[in-house]
Formats: C-alpha cells, sequence, structure tokens
C-alpha cells in the first residue's frame, strides 16, 4: 500500500493558510490587543456524481491547488498512520481508509505576514463518504486556533454534496479607531474562506471533467 500512501493527495479544508484578517493602523495612535473569533459553516452540491467527485479529490493533488487558492503554500505533507481495513480495499465494495497526516502550511497573508503553521489532518474515506478534519497544532503568530472540517457525501440524487465548517480565533493589534472594522473583518473571515474554498473545489472538479479516473480502480 506505499504507492497509494503516495497518490493519496486529500486537500486542506478551508485553505489553511488563508484568514483575511486585520488590517492594523500604525502612527500616532497607540494600538491594544485583540482576540477575536471566527465560525461559519457551508453548503454546496457540485453537478457530478459524488462518487466521482471522492475519487478526483483523492486522486488529484487537490491539497496545493486549494492552498494556492488562499495565497499559501503546502510547505510538506507526510503520513504519520495510514489503515485498511481489508487488504485491496480498492478492489472492493466495502472498502475503507483511515488516515492521520501532518500538514506544514506557509501563509502569505498582506497584513499578517508569512507565518508557518503545522495541521494534524484526520482522514476518513469509505465508498460514499469522505470526511477530513484539520487542527491547528499549536499557535502561530496571530493564528491561535484552526479547526476546520470537510465532508462529501451523495445528495438524494446522488449527486456530490460538500458541507464544509471553519473555526478561527485570532490575536492580533488595533486602535480604538479602526478596532471595530479589525474586529468585523475577522469575524467574517471564515465565512470568506469557505466560499473561497468552494470556488477552488468546483475548478479542480470541472478540470477533469474529461478525465478517465481509474482510482479507486473499481467500485464494483
Amino acid at each position: 500500500m506505499k504507492n497509494l500512501k503516495s497518490k493519496l493527495a486529500i486537500f486542506i479544508p478551508a485553505g489553511a493558510a488563508v484568514v483575511i484578517l486585520a488590517v492594523v493602523v500604525y502612527g500616532l495612535v497607540p494600538s491594544s490587543p485583540l482576540s477575536a473569533t471566527s465560525s461559519a459553516e457551508h453548503g454546496f452540491t457540485v453537478d457530478v456524481p459524488m462518487e466521482r467527485a471522492r475519487k478526483i479529490m483523492v486522486r488529484t493533488n487537490a491539497a496545493k491547488k486549494l492552498v494556492a487558492m488562499a495565497d499559501a503554500e503546502l510547505l510538506d505533507q507526510k503520513w504519520l498512520n495510514m489503515d485498511f481495513d481489508i487488504e485491496r480495499p480498492l478492489l472492493k465494495r466495502d472498502w475503507q481508509v483511515d488516515g492521520e497526516g501532518e500538514l506544514i502550511v506557509r501563509t502569505n497573508d498582506a497584513y499578517l505576514g508569512e507565518h508557518d503553521i503545522v495541521l494534524m489532518q484526520n482522514v476518513d474515506i469509505v465508498r460514499e463518504r469522505l470526511h477530513v478534519t484539520n487542527k491547528l497544532k499549536q499557535p502561530s503568530g496571530p493564528i491561535q486556533q484552526y479547526s476546520a472540517t470537510l465532508a462529501l457525501v451523495p445528495d438524494n440524487e446522488g449527486k456530490a454534496k460538500f458541507v464544509t465548517k471553519l473555526d478561527l480565533e485570532i490575536e492580533t493589534t488595533a486602535n480604538f479607531l479602526t478596532r471595530s472594522t479589525v474586529k468585523s473583518n475577522i469575524e467574517s473571515a471564515a465565512q470568506t474562506a469557505l466560499e473561497k474554498q468552494e470556488q477552488a473545489i468546483r475548478l479542480i472538479i470541472d478540470e477533469q471533467a474529461d478525465e478517465l479516473l481509474i482510482f479507486p480502480a473499481s467500485d464494483q
């Protein structure tokens, strides 16, 4: 299963690096610490069969594309643990893959600058479900908390239904002139990030519209 591990390029839900955050005004007006949170849930359906969407997200290098959409860079992705419930899971109807990994992402935010963050990733894939979680291993710079989930399931017509969630906690600084604006920007960051993720997922699936996917090898 070594080759399988190298092919699993599970994407980074909501762009790990991605927070559109606060503009800190430097000048005569002194700044003070500001801590704010942002949470959002977003759902959308892509007009392709769910199983094809699942194959695309696993088979293609979606991680790098999603991170690039968020103006960040995927520095490293490694699997710490990968379990299969049967010897040749992708050749059977009831296969299942569970994995734990680590992602290193470099943010490139215009206001926050560059920060390398480590995300712990958990992946659960079965025939009719793909579920991915990413959580910040430890605070880095202004990013104190990052927790994202993505679920892919079939809707009533068998099409690809995505449900994404993102929770953020940011610590920055702002003076009294900009404090409300900065806080508002942070509070809307999660929803903005999830909407960008939807755009990236649709683009990735559209790019593979005419491709023959042979991974998993068979769903029968």
